[in-house]
């Protein structure tokens, strides 16, 4: 590949390309070179981003905090530093330490960040902070009378199950008699 910008990109559009056949393997050797030969401070943030998504997606959590610690340069894009609580948060997440993971997502506002929390919130069995969480998420609905999503749907089950784990028969006699004409007629 062409030294600079141009030969970056198309490393990581080769990456993507990998990775969506499902060759994570390769696509993280690719990533790997191009963070140590190929990239400057800036430019390392971002694809040590997409590294550690592809250490996730490989269910290699411990390698993702691993190259998320190395990658780490300020001057980050407000984006950036997002995506990359997002990914540290989903490692800790995936390695037990539900509590940290919850630390470094406290801040972020974002509906990504929100149904992470939730996901954080589930692996630890918290169901009056899930019932919670999941009503704030389905209330922040733009239009609250427009069918859910399949991300809403499984927010709204998520929902349910908290409320029958913690016996609370009458909010979910409640979201029956809301949500049943607002759930798409799918599997």
């Amino acid at each position: 590949t062409p030294l600079g910008e141009k030969g970056d990109h198309i490393i990581q559009r080769l990456a993507d390309r990998l990775a969506a056949l499902d060759l994570l393997e390769r696509a993280t050797q690719l990533l790997e070179h191009q963070i140590k030969f190929r990239t400057t401070a800036s430019a390392r943030s971002q694809v040590g981003a997409r590294l550690a998504l592809l250490h996730l997606l490989n269910q290699r959590p411990q390698e993702a905090l691993s190259v998320l610690e190395v990658t780490n340069y300020g001057g980050n894009s407000p984006e950036l530093q997002i995506q990359r609580q997002q990914l540290t948060a989903e490692a800790l997440m995936k390695l037990n330490k539900n509590d940290e993971a919850l630390g470094v997502i406290n801040n972020d506002t974002t509906k990504a960040g929100a149904l992470l929390r939730m996901e954080i919130l589930w692996a630890m069995q918290d169901w009056p902070s899930i019932a919670n969480h999941a009503e704030d998420i389905l209330g922040a609905r733009p239009n609250l009378t427009d069918p859910l999503t399949p991300q809403e749907t499984e927010v709204l089950l998520k929902l349910a199950l908290a409320y029958t784990f913690e016996g609370d028969y009458t909010q979910l006699r409640y979201l029956r008699d809301y949500y049943a004409n607002l759930i798409p007629d799918t599997a």
